[in-house]
């Protein structure tokens, strides 16, 4: 890689030297890029907070994404820009109050011309390890025979581009909750600010099911103006932990474990209606995994997700 990329990237710019919107939205720092490496920090401060002043947990993805898609990105022989075609991350330890810092160190294991495999580590403020991550990349030029070669290169549409290794403050929208006969535990509400940041439309849900309708800007967009990949982890989180709230009783609460996410294609930050979903497909007495997708606006699937957490009890 030329030393001309190396510093757009350590200036926290995208491929090409192009800006990263999501980066100043969300306050992601890059720390150290070379050798394969990449260290970049996310500020543990709103919006992305929970009610409980906790970093939410999809948070992780936002700088799981950045750290690993740019190490993958700095490892490789460069040329066409890598696709993100799966992130998976776990957490290990309770989430990092507010103020602080959370530290993602992601390491390249192979980048090719074909696919790049990369890993890292998420630390906060005082250096205890709070989740591990790893991400899958693939160049569709090679990867992918059938994309037509017509595809533009702002919208991709085989995968997620990611920002960092391919490409006014609205009143938020009320919480719609749709409940069954049984009325599930409350979903804690987003904060304002992530909510007018997202987009969001709609929350509705239901016994065992959740759905968000959002209109996600450019605020939240890549280096190529699509949804940050990062951003859609956020999202899947966010909707599969309110389908997962609802099969709760009174005095249980939900501890996140897992977020696996696979890109089908890109997802314009253009202000598009899309539609995230979710559904309980296991509740036993210790664990629970919610499925789901979100769809883009001409209906298609943009991404998949699964995501576990551990139910604890009180006393």
């Amino acid at each position: 890689m030329q030393s001309a990329d190396l510093d757009g990237y350590r200036a926290g710019l995208g491929y090409e030297g192009r800006p990263v919107p999501a980066y100043q939205t969300f306050g992601v720092r890059i720390v150290e890029v070379g050798g394969g490496r990449a260290v970049v920090r996310l500020a543990v401060a709103p919006p992305l907070l929970g009610t409980d002043g906790r970093l939410l947990a999809g948070a992780l993805a936002v700088i799981a994404d950045a750290a690993c898609g740019t190490a993958v990105a700095v490892a490789g022989p460069g040329g066409p820009p890598m696709l993100t075609a799966q992130l998976r991350l776990e957490v290990v330890r309770p989430l990092p109050v507010a103020p602080g810092w959370l530290t993602a160190d992601g390491q390249a294991d192979f980048a090719g011309d074909d696919s790049g495999l990369a890993r890292g580590e998420l630390v906060d403020a005082a250096g205890e390890l709070v989740a591990v991550t790893s991400l899958r990349a693939i160049n569709p030029q090679r990867s992918l025979a059938s994309t037509p070669a017509s595809t533009p290169a702002s919208h991709p549409d085989s995968a997620q581009m990611d920002s960092t290794h391919s490409p006014s403050e609205a009143d938020p929208t009320s919480s719609a909750i749709v409940s069954g006969a049984n009325p599930p535990a409350a979903v804690p509400p987003l904060a304002g600010a992530l909510s007018a940041l997202l987009g969001v439309v709609s929350r509705t849900r239901k016994r065992g099911e959740s759905e968000l309708t959002l209109r996600p800007g450019l605020q939240v967009a890549n280096s190529f103006g699509a949804v940050h990949g990062g951003v859609l982890g956020l999202i899947a989180h966010i909707v599969a932990a309110d389908a997962q709230a609802t099969v709760l009783v009174p005095g249980e609460r939900l501890v996140p474990l897992d977020l696996a996410v696979n890109y089908l294609r890109g997802v314009p930050a253009g202000g598009e209606p899309v539609t995230a979903a979710a559904t309980v497909a296991y509740r036993g007495r210790q664990f629970v995994v919610a499925e789901g997708e979100l769809r883009n606006s001409d209906g298609r699937g943009a991404i998949r997700f699964s995501c576990g957490a551990q139910i604890r009890r009180s006393g």
